[in-house]
């Protein structure tokens, strides 16, 4: 196990490209902390260097206090499970998870013991003598996954491991992962771009764009407390709704094509003078065609023509055009609405998010 940690961390390419930068983060013993973002965020990156199979520009990084920025790769104690499963076709499953303990001339009993109990975690002891072509998708995974468990590394590293497999398995495949931190209690850092694999997975996530790390928290933390417009919208399926507009009159209120409300009370004053440019963001669960039962004054209203409403059994998707500008509003599925329909739409005034509208910063609350 380890306590792995960053400090002033930056890699730079040849030409000046810049893929990671200002990396300052503390993975604590046998936390699975989950690296999300976009493609090209810098994310894979950030997990080489973990690895030693980038070297850091500037900056170190320690495991339990001790600097391991210039070791390399062996004497890291890490294993790392790639979105390749990188199995030996020509050698069986017993084989394939072995063989890594075979190169370190471990005893045969030893060796024998570890692939046996890692099998056995994973549900693929019946699986030992068959070779990779014989196997699912997901079984692959699952020795890929065997191969690092026998190992018994101090830190995992999984580099977007789901990628190739169908979407019923990537949740099963969530789902033992997540498992296997809980039952052999090691340090995990997973990379993603899926934002449901992230907030299913991790005890927390780091949220990176453009190299950088722009907040770390639990899932409900990043959820309910966005730092920035790109954290909101990044996190959260369908994404935010994002609402142009500015703050205007005494009190102040937000003014925008779309609607005008009484800035909750909730929001200083101070982050909010008149005439400043500012978003409003509401999640599509904070919307509602019919306002709920009790504290009506929570809820503005908003007159609206339903686009499309797309029904998934559990819920309803309505894509709706409010003044031109169009909205996502999640409801269960006994409500009604379909193509052509005007409806009035009400938000949540108590679940809004207002980002500063240059910088995209998240508008404190006082």
């Amino acid at each position: 196990m380890a306590r792995v940690e960053f400090k002033d961390v930056e890699k730079i390419y040849p030409g000046n490209v810049t893929a990671a930068t200002d990396i300052n983060l503390v993975i604590e013993d046998e936390e699975l902390l989950v690296l999300v973002g976009p493609s090209g965020c810098g994310k894979s990156t950030v997990l080489r260097m973990v690895a030693g199979l980038e070297e850091a520009t500037s900056g170190r990084i320690f495991f339990d206090g001790e600097d391991v920025t210039d070791r390399p790769p062996k004497e890291r104690n890490i294993a790392m499970v790639f979105q390749n499963y990188a199995l030996y076709p020509h050698m069986n499953v017993f084989d394939n998870m072995a063989f890594g303990l075979k190169l370190r001339r471990h005893p045969k009993a030893e060796i024998e013991e570890r692939v046996g109990e890692a099998a056995r975690i994973l549900g693929i002891a019946h699986l030992l003598e068959r070779k990779p072509k014989a196997l699912s998708g997901g079984q692959r995974q699952r020795v890929a996954l065997g191969r690092a468990i026998v190992r018994k590394p101090s830190v995992f590293l999984f580099d977007e491991p789901l990628s190739n497999l169908d979407a019923k398995m990537r949740v099963q495949m969530r789902t033992e992962i997540r498992k296997l931190n809980l039952e052999i209690r090691t340090t995990m850092m997973y990379v993603t771009h899926d934002q449901v694999e992230a907030m299913t997975l991790g005890d927390r996530l780091a949220v990176m764009n453009e190299g950088r790390i722009l907040q770390v928290g639990t899932p409900m933390e990043l959820y309910d407390r966005p730092l920035d417009r790109f954290v909101g919208a990044f996190i959260g399926s369908p994404a935010m709704n994002f609402v142009e507009g500015a703050v205007q009159g005494s009190p102040p209120r937000f003014e925008s094509s779309m609607t005008s409300f009484p800035v909750p009370p909730r929001f200083g004053k101070r982050s909010l003078p008149a005439g400043r440019a500012i978003t409003l963001g509401v999640r599509p669960e904070d919307l509602y065609l019919k306002p709920p039962e009790g504290d009506g004054g929570r809820f503005q209203a908003v007159e609206a023509v339903i686009d499309v409403a797309e029904t998934l059994g559990n819920e309803i998707i309505f894509h709706i055009d409010c003044a031109g500008q169009r909205i996502v509003a999640r409801e269960d599925p006994g409500a009604q609405g379909k193509h052509g329909d005007k409806v009035r739409l009400f938000v949540d005034l108590e679940r809004v998010h207002f980002f500063d509208g240059s910088s995209g910063r998240a508008l404190g609350r006082e």
